[in-house]
């Protein structure tokens, strides 16, 4: 396992910092490392266009089209679109003019079929890998007929305590990304940050490598009952992100997920570059918390429908009341959080969505070069969950007023074309 740290890094961020750089500064440090710091500005690098290229998905008609929980999606080298839905547990495959073309999976124990899953994504040579990562983590690979060519539990990955595996997406030919967090069985009473490992599997399910081990997302462990001297769980403080990864062809980027910094591995998965904006996330407000409890009390309203009332005396009022209090009492953090979630696109940039409060109308996305510049910013309707970025397209899924999920695909229009 590699250990990132940068004490070069670190001051060369303090050296550019809010205010104190202009246009782009690259500064290598002791190790050797390259460092690009940019000021991002008001620099666009693509406006999304207001209708999709393409929808799918339908409240009646084959059930091809009605989906019921995607978890993901993704797309091959020939626009070809691949969605994983979690409620039948099917991978359906669909043309670049959303044509059906098959379904593989189904729920079952045999070849081929999932007890659940995480992720789906496409490799070089258009096979499709599905990944479950609840012990036993299983990764499955179809080929391009939809046809099981190989199904294994992942290995090297320590049983306790108990994992928790989110796989991440594709790294060069044939390797597995994931993230790997255990459960927390000791009281913590002051908010601590268990370790996250990023691994690399073979579609075989062999363990490869551990590539870096990063402070997770701050939170409290919960008291168990009866109990004074243990607890368990991974409850997160409000508004705190804890670090992600996504891979290429040619490598992997990483963030710990609390500034614009994206650190960059290759192949070996030793540190290259890192990329970073001038700047820091904002400041945590009251309205921060404000509307954090407003958006957590209006989804469980939602969810709860007519019967709200009846599991929470009192109604919206109070629990916003109670909420309030106790969020306001937390240890929260000073700043906001910065990258909370990393995509390559098929031309090698790397995509970095910012954190944004509940209830902000847009996400935005900073794009970054293959040699770590900035090159711009995208923004992004929040209704739009993004999955990736290829042929010139941004895809990933939404929901309409009847809360019938669709897969879009929607066109960039890029106000640099020499980018």
């Amino acid at each position: 396992m590699r250990p990132l740290t940068f004490p070069g890094a670190l001051f060369a961020f303090l050296a550019c910092g809010p205010g104190t750089a202009s246009g782009t500064a690259q500064v290598t440090d002791s190790a050797g490392v390259r460092i690009v710091t940019s000021t991002s500005g008001d620099l666009v690098y693509a406006r999304l266009a207001d209708e999709p290229a393409l929808r799918i998905g339908a409240l009646d008609g084959p059930d091809a089209f009605l989906f019921e929980r995607i978890v993901s999606v993704a797309r091959d080298v020939e626009g070809d679109i691949v969605v994983a839905d979690a409620g039948p547990l099917e991978v359906r495959v669909f043309d670049d003019e959303g044509n059906h073309l098959r379904t593989m999976g189904g729920r079952g124990e045999g070849p081929g079929e999932f007890r659940g899953f995480d992720g789906v994504w496409t490799a070089p040579d258009r096979s499709i890998v599905v990944v479950y990562g609840f012990p036993p983590a299983t990764i499955v690979h179809f080929g391009t007929d939809g046809s099981v060519v190989g199904q294994a539990r992942l290995t090297g990955v320590m049983a306790s305590p108990p994992p928790f595996l989110h796989p991440l997406g594709l790294v060069g030919a044939g390797q597995l990304l994931s993230s790997v967090e255990h459960l927390v069985l000791e009281d913590h009473r002051e908010p601590f940050r268990a370790p996250v490992v990023f691994v690399r599997h073979g579609f075989d399910g062999v363990l490869l490598d551990t590539i870096a081990s990063l402070p997770g997302q701050p939170g409290t462990v919960l008291v168990a009952p009866n109990r004074t001297d243990a607890g368990m769980g991974l409850p997160s403080l409000p508004m705190s992100a804890g670090p992600t990864a996504a891979g290429s062809a040619d490598g992997i980027a990483l963030t710990g997920g609390e500034l614009f910094e994206v650190r960059f591995l290759d192949k070996s998965g030793s540190v290259s570059r890192i990329a970073r904006l001038a700047e820091a996330p904002p400041v945590r407000t009251d309205a921060h918390v404000e509307a954090y409890v407003a958006s957590m009390v209006r989804s469980t309203v939602e969810r709860f429908g007519d019967s709200f009332e009846d599991f929470f005396p009192g109604g919206e009022e109070r629990m916003l009341r109670e909420q309030r209090d106790l969020y306001q009492s937390l240890p929260l953090l000073e700043r906001l959080p910065g990258y909370v979630r990393l995509l390559f696109s098929d031309t090698g940039n790397l995509w970095a969505l910012r954190y944004d409060p509940p209830g902000a109308p847009v996400r935005r996305w900073d794009v970054f070069g293959e040699d770590g510049t900035h090159l711009g910013a995208v923004d992004v309707p929040a209704s739009l969950r993004v999955y990736g970025i290829s042929h010139g397209q941004l895809f990933g899924v939404t929901r309409d007023e009847l809360d019938v999920q669709h897969v879009e695909v929607r066109s960039l229009d890029l106000l640099d074309r020499s980018r």
